[in-house]
């Protein structure tokens, strides 16, 4: 058999309403508190920047966009060159030092 809260004899007291919140008076305000100043040494408020504020994209928007801009465009993302010299770095690893001849060809294929 159950007993309900209020039957029992528990120390505990639940409280019929919500505490209700301190107010303050006066005091000061929370949030950070400030170091004082000296009494003759004001600052000018800054000034806005003169031309128009930079525009805040959400994130993942940037990455997004620059996603689909490389992929409209056909151009080589690395160069010619560098990606030459990685391919052939691991096709030595793979054929263990045996040294291979690529075509220009080839290469541009594997890069495309």
């Amino acid at each position: 058999m159950r007993r309900s809260p209020s039957s029992g004899t528990s120390s505990r007291r639940i409280p019929s309403t919500p505490p209700s919140r301190r107010h303050q008076s006066g005091g000061s305000p929370r949030g950070r508190q400030t170091s004082p100043r000296r009494p003759g040494l004001r600052q000018p408020p800054q000034q806005a920047a003169a031309g128009p504020r930079r525009r805040r994209y959400r994130p993942g928007q940037r990455a997004l966009q620059e996603i689909r801009k490389y992929q409209k465009n056909t151009d080589l993302l690395i160069a010619k060159l560098p990606f030459a010299r990685v391919v052939r770095e691991i096709c030595l690893e793979f054929t263990r030092g045996v040294d291979m001849m690529w075509q220009s060809m080839a290469l541009l294929a594997l890069q495309e």
